[in-house]
């Protein structure tokens, strides 16, 4: 990150707020609020104006009191509000008239019972401007009004909301009058005294006279209440800067990181590579050796019979291996070739230190820089291979010494060695050992057929047993095969060495220009790092004024 990024600190709007609470708590003398709460119904503009004396405020079974209004009554100020449920809008007025009271008066319609769903929450959400639950309970008074609807339950509907609010809230109200505000109103224009004792009117305005004398409490609370909120925000634009900081001064120690890193994994990539042999797995014996029955115990009449059938199925194996062996060897040689075709395993090689050009690329991503250097890899389709600084060695099947293979002159005399691949006659395998191919007999008494009919004759009968020459021929062949193998390795295996360390090479040149590119960077943040360093004694500076902000808010 440059210092041109660096988050700007501005605490001016916070030393705002700072001077705009001292104020506020430096000019409250003025006359305190009585601030009515509850839904639409519940008689609130009522009860206002019976406090007042006179019907300043407007009443009506629909929505009538849609802004706060307010009227002074002797030494302190009544406020009438919205309806809690009327709108979203009325709501939000009413919230803002709560938020100057000194004393809310909640009103609640005994009529109702219990209090409904949605004076629960506005509890919940009046509450939390007076600062928490036991504060509002304590600073509010609950008035039940139309008391002359239900005056003989009206205690029991107390007790109710009583243990509502507990079971809720945990608290409940510690003030709680029964009024009749239309009665107390008849009273006064009629002068029936009667009507005005048992509205409980005089009895809420002496109660409103004594918890104006401890107003001040909740308007201490609000103030702290404030102070608070203008703490929290000093203290998170400290956390927040703090957190800049260390992010400010790693950027160079990420890039050298970033940098080991990418040359780990460029030479981990180029010593896989390096690894990479021409390998072509050699045949065993017995691969060849499913091409035939290793024995056969079908009886024949005569020694001759056996011996030739049995020769016959030494001829067939011989055939089988014959063609598998060539087949097999032509395998060999073209994978020997893949080792130089462009689409095989240089291309595999390519692809591979592609992956890691990737994983690089990757890398310096995340140290936040985007390479300029591409990959790029150029795939020779070069068939004669010059050796460097040699020409000592017999790497020539023929054993002639060269300084240069031609793959495909190579290629040409594997396949010759290949069209050549024979084996022994059946005859040289049923006689090389004694034991490889034998013919067994054994005496039966059967059943035969004469010129006087059928009669019990004992005969000789005779099978044979290929399996030591049959193992024989799987042997030569394989012998055939490995020595090809061989071969190849010999002459082409130091040819393909010299092609893969030509692919190396250019990768290796490749990750020279990228380490360059991070080196660039690196040069560039390291001369970043003294600005940054300056930048942090600013913000270090704006740190102190905001904690000095702390401190003087603290004293208010």
């Amino acid at each position: 990150m440059t210092p041109d990024k660096l988050i700007e600190m501005k605490p001016d709007k916070l030393e705002e707020k700072y001077l705009q609470l001292r104020k506020e708590i430096s000019r409250n003398t003025g006359k305190l609020r009585v601030t009515n709460a509850g839904l639409l119904k519940a008689g609130k503009s009522s009860l206002f104006n019976a406090l007042a004396g006179r019907e300043f405020f407007e009443m009506d079974v629909i929505r009538a009191t849609v802004r706060n209004q307010q009227v002074e009554v002797g030494n302190y100020i009544l406020v009438d509000t919205p309806g809690l449920d009327a709108c979203e809008a009325d709501t939000k007025v009413a919230l803002n008239g709560y938020e100057n009271a000194n004393i809310l008066i909640f009103v609640h319609n005994i009529q109702e019972g219990e209090l409904s769903q949605t004076e629960v929450d506005s509890i919940k959400q009046i509450s939390t401007i007076f600062g928490n639950k036991t504060l509002f309970f304590k600073n509010t008074i609950l008035v039940l009004t139309h008391k002359d609807q239900v005056e003989e339950y009206s205690n029991s509907i107390i007790l109710q909301i009583e243990k509502q609010c507990k079971e809720l809230f945990g608290n409940k109200f510690e003030q709680v009058f029964c009024v009749d505000s239309e009665g107390y109103m008849r009273g006064i224009h009629e002068n029936k005294n009667l009507l005005v004792q048992e509205s409980g009117i005089l009895e809420l305005k002496l109660a409103i006279k004594k918890n104006l004398e401890k107003a001040g409490d909740l308007q201490k609370a609000r103030f702290e209440k404030q102070k608070a909120v203008l703490l929290a925000e000093l203290e998170k634009k400290i956390s927040d800067t703090n957190k800049e900081k260390p992010i400010l001064s790693r950027r160079t120690e990420k890039l050298e990181a970033a940098k080991s890193e990418m040359q780990r994994k460029a030479q981990s990539a180029i010593n896989t590579v390096k690894a990479h042999k021409l390998d072509i797995a050699t045949v065993s014996s017995s691969y060849y050796e499913f091409h035939s029955y290793d024995r056969n115990y079908k009886e024949y009449t005569s020694k001759y019979d056996a011996e030739t059938e049995g020769k016959n199925e030494i001829k067939k194996a011989i055939r089988k291996a014959e063609s598998s062996m060539k087949e097999d060897g032509m395998h060999k040689v073209d994978q020997a070739d893949s080792y130089f075709t462009m689409s095989q395993k240089p291309a595999e090689i390519r692809d591979e230190f592609s992956k890691a050009y990737e994983s690089m690329r990757q890398t310096a991503q995340r140290a936040e820089v985007f390479l300029k250097e591409r990959f790029q890899m150029e795939l020779t389709d070069s068939r004669i291979i010059e050796f460097p600084n040699s020409g000592t060695s017999d790497r020539s099947i023929w054993g002639i010494r060269n300084k240069t293979v031609d793959i495909d002159s190579c290629l040409r005399d594997a396949r010759r060695q290949v069209s050549w691949f024979s084996l022994s006659s059946a005859d040289y395998y049923a006689t090389r050992y004694s034991c490889n191919f034998y013919i067994n007999d054994r005496y039966e008494t059967r059943w035969v057929k004469g010129l006087f009919g059928e009669r019990c004759k004992e005969i000789r009968v005779y099978f044979y047993d290929a399996k030591g020459a049959i193992d024989d021929i799987g042997s030569d062949a394989a012998d055939q095969v490995n020595d090809l193998i061989r071969n190849l390795c010999n002459e082409l295996g130091p040819a393909f060495e010299v092609e893969k360390n030509k692919l190396c090479d250019q990768f290796q040149n490749l990750v020279n220009r990228i380490i360059k590119e991070m080196d660039r960077e690196i040069a560039e943040s390291r001369s970043n790092d003294q600005k940054i360093k300056m930048r942090i004694v600013e913000i270090d500076q704006k740190i102190r004024k905001l904690q000095h902000l702390i401190a003087e808010t603290k004293r208010l």
